[in-house]
């Protein structure tokens, strides 16, 4: 459920989003930390969301859907990794 939940999306408009930023911040830290380490920060990021949900909402009706938490951790990683660069997107 943990791996799962993070290809499963409420709409179309959530899915479009997720997969913005998931493109423009992947192709940013492929070049930077290479493919299996991008991967393991998506999987990792999105472990961190489930559990956090989890534990804010143990009993509640609200399904865990989406990539939200992956796509915010490949943010916050790359915010970290080039702390005081310039970033280019374009």
């Amino acid at each position: 459920r943990w791996i799962t939940y993070q290809f499963s999306h409420s709409s179309w408009l959530h899915l479009i989003s997720n997969l913005m930023y998931i493109l423009v911040f992947c192709f940013a830290l492929e070049t930077l930390i290479g493919g299996m380490s991008l991967l393991m920060v998506y999987l990792l990021g999105g472990f961190a969301g489930a559990f956090l949900f989890t534990l804010s909402n143990p009993f509640g009706a609200v399904p865990m859907v989406g990539a939200s938490a992956s796509a915010s951790a490949l943010i916050g990683f790359y915010v970290t990794v080039t702390w005081g660069q310039n970033a280019r997107f374009f």
